[in-house]
């Protein structure tokens, strides 16, 4: 507790407290996750408190990849709590709030998925690995199967013995900040006919996350055609096309939902691709 107090007090804002689920001791032993999970609210209330928290789950991979079907809202098993909660699907599943697992469910629950993933070949800082840090491209493939199947992306960069983040990693999260926001900071919708080759759709998510299926077709040549299908939207969903476009329209179905969903369609160019 002390050493918690003292991470959320003195190290300036903290926006997440990542309580992993490896026990270093390899025994049976009980933690004080009320009182942690008090400590939290209390000094940092604005921090995420993720993985064995209420607020954010394990994706359940170290990859860098979200499932293709992504859900927000949660079945979970039991009486409604921060702690002792039991999802109805393991974290490592293949889905987990699919049709026949939300029957089992006592009660639904907001817990989005977490991706977590080193820009290195593991998570501490070894200088012969400083010619392994991942390619901009490599880190844009994570961010549309990371922030662009409805997770959040934890980037680890590892500090190097200095105390500080080495050079080739600064300068690698300098180049993909740019890359992201040159293909994904600009909505093409508005330039068409204009080449493409990523659709992007968000929910809006204040009304929780509703679409389980949906197709996306674009005015090629003054015919409509089918150019991506999916499951789930969530906050974003990106979509790579197998090759650029340039159409005059694009229009998104929904074809199924489990309630009323306003979805916003966007479009951009991926140099990568």
């Amino acid at each position: 507790m002390n050493q918690l107090y003292e991470l959320l007090t003195q190290y300036g804002p903290i926006a997440e407290v990542w309580l992993d689920g490896a026990n270093p001791t390899g025994t049976a032993q009980a933690y004080d996750y009320g009182a942690w999970f008090d400590l939290i609210r209390r000094l940092a209330p604005e921090a995420t408190i993720a993985v064995g928290g209420p607020d954010v789950r394990w994706v359940g991979n170290e990859s860098g990849y979200a499932r293709d079907s992504e859900w927000s809202v949660v079945p979970f098993t039991g009486v409604p709590s921060d702690l002792g909660r039991s999802m109805v699907a393991g974290e490592v599943a293949e889905e987990v709030a699919a049709p026949s697992q939300l029957l089992e469910a006592d009660y639904l629950r907001w817990y989005p998925a977490e991706v977590d993933v080193s820009i290195r070949p593991g998570w501490f800082y070894h200088a012969e690995e400083d010619d392994e840090v991942k390619s901009v491209p490599e880190l844009l493939d994570i961010y549309r199967r990371s922030v662009g199947r409805n997770a959040v992306l934890l980037l680890n960069i590892p500090p190097d013995r200095r105390g500080l983040f080495a050079e080739t990693d600064v300068a690698r999260l300098t180049e993909f900040g740019a890359a992201v926001r040159a293909a994904y900071g600009t909505d093409l919708s508005g330039s068409l006919p204009a080449a493409i080759n990523v659709v992007g759709l968000s929910e809006d998510i204040t009304q929780g996350q509703q679409v389980e299926s949906f197709a996306v077709d674009a005015a090629v040549e003054g015919e409509w055609v089918e150019i991506a299908t999916g499951t789930t939207i969530g906050h974003r969903r990106l979509l790579a096309l197998p090759k650029p476009i340039e159409p005059t329209a694009v229009r998104l179905r929904i074809l199924s939902s489990r309630a009323d969903a306003t979805v916003t369609l966007s479009l951009h160019f991926d140099p990568t691709l």
